[in-house]
């Protein structure tokens, strides 16, 4: 009976472990040198504030996200601010302040704010980039506002639902919009339910109106109209 209870102890002990190392909780603090020179390997996660003297890697963080280059491998809720550049391999919920980039690799319910931000999933919030050469907002699927302005700045997305504005030489672009296209330049789109207002404004179909120096509606009796045209 000792000999089978002096085997069960071991494995029970493996077994308490593996459970703790499951369960184990975020770490509150963490602070980067460059992955992996940090406090906690990448694996871990943090609830509450981390610091990224040049680059730091972590799997989810909760909190205060500060530093060079920020990087989270999963989710990100909070507030991330980069020198240069933000990373998310999966969903946003936040904001996101950098000079250079905001990228996230799935959604974003929030905002972000940089020279070029890009979601390669949905947009429910804003995209704000703003620089004086180049800037860029790109995503899927907009739910808000998209905002540039630059020498050279664009607005991308699919599917729109809110408002793109831009002031720059590459205007607004997007394949089907419901709510308003407003450029310096130029709007393009496949189907537009709402308003085009820009010196060129292009579309396939159109339920609304444009306001413009040339105005093209491709299906539209009159598909070519100065000043106004429209569709209903």
């Amino acid at each position: 009976m000792l000999r089978g209870l002096n085997l069960k102890i071991p494995v029970i002990l493996v077994l308490v472990v593996l459970f703790h190392n499951c369960v184990a909780q975020a770490e509150p603090v963490q602070l980067s040198l460059c992955n992996p020179i940090q406090l906690y390997p990448e694996q871990s996660s943090v609830e509450g504030v981390r610091l990224n003297l040049l680059y730091g890697r972590n799997q989810d963080v909760t909190g205060f996200d500060i530093g060079l280059v920020n990087c989270a491998s999963r989710n990100v809720a909070g507030l991330q601010v980069a020198a240069v550049l933000n990373i998310v391999q999966s969903d946003m919920t936040g904001a996101q302040l950098a000079s250079l980039c905001n990228y996230v690799n799935a959604d974003v319910r929030g905002v972000q704010c940089g020279s070029a931000n890009i979601v390669t999933g949905s947009m429910c919030g804003g995209q704000i980039a703003v620089a004086l050469t180049a800037s860029a907002n790109i995503t899927d699927r907009l739910d808000g506002i998209q905002l540039s302005a630059a020498l050279i700045s664009l607005n991308k997305a699919v599917k729109v639902r809110g408002v793109q504005f831009n002031l720059g030489l590459l205007g607004n672009h997007a394949d089907d919009v419901d709510g308003v296209q407003i450029s310096a330049t130029c709007n393009s789109a496949a189907n537009v339910k709402g308003l085009q207002f820009g010196i060129v404004n292009y579309c396939e179909a159109m339920s609304g109106i444009q306001i413009g120096l040339l105005n093209i509606i491709r299906t539209s009796p009159l598909p070519f109209l100065p000043i106004v045209n429209a569709s209903f």
